[in-house]
């Protein structure tokens, strides 16, 4: 990828098609259809600099594309990012757009100078009753 300018997270609209950015992977999930267990979709919250987020998704036919590349907690320069307006109740997060990757989106892992990537560890907590959370730091 070439130098690019970056958009923040709360810039984006979708107005605009193709954002670039520069985010890190908090979450990422599979949904899938209740009864039949059919994969509709790879679900992902990103956040950027200033830890604003937004909920992203990739259809099924191009998770392959991006699957051996995403890892939560790595940070990402993702190119032509579309975004649209969320028209469903499912919102894991309280915003009224939602991010879509595309076939044309382009994902590259962030390295430190030394072309390292940040160590990260993964917490688990668990609440009283038994809940446990994983938080990636």
């Amino acid at each position: 990828m070439t130098q690019v300018r970056y958009a923040l997270l709360q810039q984006l609209t979708p107005s605009r098609d193709r954002w670039n950015l520069k985010v890190r992977l908090s979450r990422m999930w599979t949904t899938r259809n209740f009864t039949t267990k059919e994969v509709w979709d790879r679900d992902m919250l990103f956040i950027d600099e200033n830890e604003d987020q937004v909920h992203a998704s990739a259809p099924r036919d191009i998770i392959p594309q991006f699957s051996d590349l995403l890892t939560e907690g790595d940070i990402f320069h993702v190119e032509k990012f579309n975004v649209s307006k969320i028209n469903e109740t499912y919102r894991p997060i309280i915003d009224d757009i939602v991010g879509k990757l595309k076939a044309i989106t382009e994902i590259e892992l962030v390295s430190k100078r030394n072309g390292e990537t940040s160590p990260k560890r993964d917490l688990h907590l668990e609440n009283v009753c038994g809940s446990t959370m994983k938080i990636t730091v």
